[in-house]
């Protein structure tokens, strides 16, 4: 099953470097089973405003964030506020929980 981890980051002034050795961290992610993808995007208003994905092919998707997810998600939480969350495909909700 595909799912989509992301970790939202509204960070402070200062936190563009360390997100931006995080996203070498997360191209090392494209090698864990299941990772198909990865990447960081920017609200083109307000800068320190960031997104990074990760999208997963596994058996059953981690409800609670892959351990790479949550390490980063932890590293984030020291530069401003972190939304963690997991998507699933609409169609596939009902199962993606047993």
């Amino acid at each position: 099953m595909k799912w989509i981890e992301m970790i939202r980051l509204i960070g402070q002034d200062d936190s563009h470097q360390t997100v931006d050795g995080l996203i070498v961290s997360e191209k090392n992610l494209i090698r864990e089973q299941g990772a198909l993808n990865a990447g960081v995007y920017a609200n083109p208003f307000y800068a320190n405003d960031l997104c990074l994905y990760f999208l997963w092919d596994t058996n059953n998707p981690q409800l609670r964030g892959s351990r790479a997810g949550l390490n980063i998600s932890e590293t984030l939480k020291g530069f401003g506020l972190v939304e963690h969350s997991v998507w699933v495909p609409r169609k596939q909700i009902l199962y993606a929980c047993y």
